[in-house]
């Protein structure tokens, strides 16, 4: 059922809320694998890239697992609130720079650590993660789901639950930030090389159990970041369809 661009709401909005209804009404069940990219983006007749936005959607609502490499998972529906109430976490009212600054503090100092307790499967969880960013030249929605998987392996490599729930939690307030506001931006051409080289400085360091290299890295990559979310909030707003 393709979807019509003239409507109000954007088309990987429609595709998100239409997989839901699917999701919930039980045609996609829990822990079965959706069907594969190139059947849904002839169901709904969309771009790859709305598919993927959609899916990333998704995610964040907590029904459904993008895991790198195997596929989307259908999951047990969450009551989201409830959850962060349980785990005592809520960065609703966190702006994007200060989850930056957060996530400097924790995660500079899990990478640091990470370095020390990473076992050789851990690290391999890294390095997937590190060539899926690379090798999503377009459109590059996967790269945020790549990312993610990387600082979240890195936070399971500290071998402290503790810190991959706060990771976790950051990540996914800084996801829907990068989702509805710089997620365009962000993924422009020229803005994986750097990506890549920041990510490939920190996981060099853990392979090489350099603590202290590593935690560098991380907090040179996330004031990258930085840098960047400032210079977008100083760009005039990018007309609707992207830059």
């Amino acid at each position: 059922m393709p979807l019509r661009a003239a409507d109000t709401t954007r088309l990987y909005q429609q595709v998100a809320q239409q997989m839901e209804e699917r999701i919930r009404a039980g045609e996609f069940k829990v822990g079965n694998r959706l069907p594969a990219e190139r059947t849904l983006i002839s169901h709904f007749g969309v771009s790859r890239s709305v598919l993927r936005e959609a899916l990333i959607v998704l995610e964040l609502k907590g029904l459904v697992d993008i895991r790198v490499g195997a596929g989307t998972f259908v999951v047990e529906p969450r009551d989201e609130t409830a959850a962060k109430r349980e785990a005592g976490l809520s960065f609703d009212d966190a702006g994007p720079f200060d989850i930056l600054m957060a996530r400097r503090m924790v995660e500079t100092e899990a990478a640091r650590l990470a370095a020390l307790t990473a076992a050789p499967d851990d690290l391999a969880r890294i390095k997937a993660a590190l060539d899926q960013i690379e090798q999503d030249t377009a459109p590059f929605v996967m790269r945020h789901v790549a990312d993610r998987a990387f600082h979240i392996a890195i936070a399971k490599a500290t071998r402290n639950p503790a810190l991959v729930t706060i990771v976790s939690g950051l990540w996914d307030r800084y996801r829907r930030f990068m989702i509805s506001e710089a997620g365009e931006l962000a993924r422009r051409p020229e803005n994986l090389g750097p990506a890549v080289a920041d990510h490939l400085a920190i996981y060099t360091c853990l392979v090489d159990r350099d603590g202290n290299g590593a935690a560098a890295a991380m907090q040179a990559h996330l004031d990258r970041v930085s840098a960047f979310l400032s210079s977008f909030r100083k760009r005039p707003p990018t007309p609707v369809g992207g830059p």
